[in-house]
């Protein structure tokens, strides 16, 4: 998949202006270990919760004993195009309501 050859690179990350080197390294050593599953269930999925709870939770346990309620919130709002954004809750920004 192409989307995939690219999703590692901290520019994308919505949340820092210059997030740490270890993010990308982590992000890059996830892909190379799970990048076949992961393009194999993106095409196949329902929808984006299920998809997130499968590789995160059952596939993988990337996500096991990672409480996201206990992360720190950066911002409540992003900019696109220069237009405020709000991030909602657990970090979800609705790009259809800008």
């Amino acid at each position: 998949m192409e989307v995939l050859s690219d999703i590692c690179n901290p520019e994308l990350y919505m949340t820092y202006e210059f997030p740490p080197p270890e993010m990308r390294e982590g992000c890059e050593a996830f892909i190379m270990d799970w990048e076949e599953v992961i393009e194999k269930e993106l095409i196949n999925r329902i929808g984006n919760k299920e998809i997130e709870d499968k590789i995160c939770m059952k596939m993988s346990q990337a996500c096991k004993n990672v409480n996201v309620g206990d992360a720190p919130r950066f911002d409540n709002q992003i900019f696109v195009d220069g237009q405020p954004v709000p991030v909602g809750p657990e970090g979800k920004v609705d790009l259809e309501k800008k």
